[in-house]
């Protein structure tokens, strides 16, 4: 990582996934734009779900692998990279996940991302009672529940992991589950759009996870007939339209 890049490409996965999420997004992107892609630096943030310690890390991506590192290298990386454009792309979660970095971004962008996710007031959303549930059957059934998700999400990873047959109340995957009852982080956008971040939202009407579109100023793309996790079934959709926007401007 001792090599300064123009860019740095932030990726952050979604609940119910981990880094290899994005590795067909990210082997498109090598086949397709290589020119540009392979003189970023991409790295990812893993939220730990699967991990044995249950904690998170940074991961670096190595021409065709990622590289784990402590999640606190994650500092000393923006440190060294101060004058590199940083690019954060979120899925889902994922992208509420790039919001609480102090990260000085250029540009973001949402897929299929949001600030909020239940409803709470006017704000629409996923009934509350719904996701308690889900938590509820996630503490003693944690793969029964993480399969139905990934099933409904319409992506089944190659490699289905390991849990153990219960989870704790420090358990990653509970945490952030139970954290998007109450989430909203849509005053941080709101500053980041203020400060003159530009944020790419691509929504995917018919969705069957996330309902409701994010508000804002912001730069929107369409995907239609697509599920939630589409990205990773079919990243040819995408990357185009990542490549254009994240290169725009880019002097």
């Amino acid at each position: 990582m001792t090599t300064r890049a123009h860019d740095v490409i932030v990726f952050a996965h979604g609940w119910g996934y981990d880094p290899s999420f994005f590795n067909p997004l990210i082997e498109a992107l090598q086949r397709e734009h290589a020119d540009w892609f392979n003189q970023c630096l991409v790295v990812a943030l893993d939220q730990g779900y699967f991990s044995k310690s249950g904690e998170g890390a940074l991961k670096v991506w190595d021409q065709s692998a990622w590289i784990p590192h402590p999640a606190e290298t994650l500092h000393g990386l923006v440190m060294g990279h101060s004058e590199a454009h940083w690019e954060g792309v979120g899925h889902s979660l994922g992208f509420a996940h790039l919001l609480a970095y102090a990260i000085k971004w250029r540009k973001l962008v949402s897929v299929a991302g949001f600030t909020h996710f239940c409803s709470q007031g006017d704000l629409p959303g996923t009934a509350p009672r719904v996701l308690q549930r889900m938590v509820t059957q996630l503490k003693t059934d944690p793969a029964g529940v993480l399969t139905a998700f990934q099933q409904r999400a319409g992506y089944l990873p190659m490699h289905t992991p390991t849990l153990p047959s219960t989870l704790n109340a420090h358990h990653p995957l509970l945490h952030d589950l139970e954290s998007m009852l109450t989430l909203n982080c849509a005053d941080t956008l709101t500053k980041l759009l203020n400060h003159g971040v530009q944020v790419l939202a691509i929504e995917q009407p018919g969705d069957p996870i996330v309902e409701h579109t994010m508000a804002g100023r912001l730069h929107r793309l369409t995907v239609t007939n697509a599920p939630h996790s589409e990205l990773a079934r079919n990243p040819s959709r995408y990357t185009q339209a990542l490549v254009d926007f994240l290169k725009q401007d880019a002097s």
